[in-house]
């Protein structure tokens, strides 16, 4: 009885046997990979709008309330809508998301029901007077090697001459980094102490700034023609010197190659808030 009663002192200061944190780790981890959606607040936000299209897709933090803040641009707008409503919701603020495809003014629509939606959405934003500030996110990678890419960046040239003149706070998310591997590599099997993973859950650096060496040019360039223009760089809340993290701590930031995880969007939002206060102690 006395062996019986020392070993479960032990299991109980360590939180039950010792695969059960793993296990409960493990669990979390997984669950980082899955969607979350706020299908009844879509709901509410598309029926307010009148939205009548599964294409047209909006988030709206208080429905019963006019939107201050418009997130826009494709699902690389959504894995960010967590932490910056959480954000704006903490300064007073009522964040809005509107899902495009490309969210640029004058890209030809084609057959895309996303980017026929795109227009519209773009208006909306653009005139919808309770409106302050605008945060544009995609992940469209910028470049002027030819012709159409030359006008994606000329679309992009026209929507922050747009919503500049119209008066507005212009804020421009650069992408995070693209995985070339799954996250859920990252995830050792519970309980398994031989359980194998990816050994560093990282990229390069070097590569990365390969793979985006011609679209932080094209930005850089719209950045000094437009100086009103502030900029959020998702990635390098990622990456340090030498690698681009896709753990972070125990947190999994990506639910799939190229789209962050509930952790990694709450992450964004408090790096957000963070230079977001650090702008408003240095003015």
């Amino acid at each position: 009885m006395l062996a019986l009663g020392v070993g479960g002192g032990v299991i109980y200061h360590q939180d039950g046997w010792p695969s059960r944190s793993s296990v409960l780790l493990s669990a979390e981890q997984q669950k980082a990979l899955i969607l979350v959606e706020d299908v009844a607040n879509a709901k509410a936000c598309k029926a307010r709008y009148g939205f009548a299209s599964l294409y047209e897709y909006c988030l709206l933090d208080d429905v019963h309330k006019d939107p201050t803040v418009v997130l826009i641009g494709d699902s690389h707008a959504y894995h960010l809508v967590a932490g910056l409503t959480g954000y704006y919701r903490s300064q007073g603020e009522n964040l809005w998301m509107l899902g495009t495809r490309v969210p640029f003014f004058g890209v030809p629509t084609g057959e895309d029901p996303y980017q026929k939606a795109t227009p519209m959405m773009m208006d909306l934003a653009l005139n919808t007077p309770s409106v302050k500030t605008v945060i544009i996110s995609t992940a469209l990678k910028l470049q002027t090697e030819n012709d159409d890419g030359r006008k994606m960046v000329q679309a992009l040239r026209e929507t922050l001459r747009r919503f500049l003149a119209s008066g507005r706070t212009v804020i421009f998310v650069n992408d995070t980094p693209m995985l070339d591997f799954e996250p859920r590599a990252c995830i050792r099997r519970a309980g398994v102490a031989t359980s194998q993973t990816r050994s560093d859950c990282s990229l390069p650096r070097a590569q990365f700034d390969r793979n985006v060496a011609q679209h932080n040019a094209a930005l850089q360039a719209l950045l000094r023609e437009f100086p009103a223009v502030q900029l959020f760089d998702a990635a390098a809340q990622l990456c340090d010197a030498q690698r681009c993290h896709v753990m972070l701590g125990d947190k999994l930031m990506y639910r799939d190659t190229q789209h962050l995880s509930y952790d990694g969007d709450l992450y964004m939002g408090q790096k957000f808030a963070a230079q977001r206060a650090a702008a408003k102690a240095a003015r």
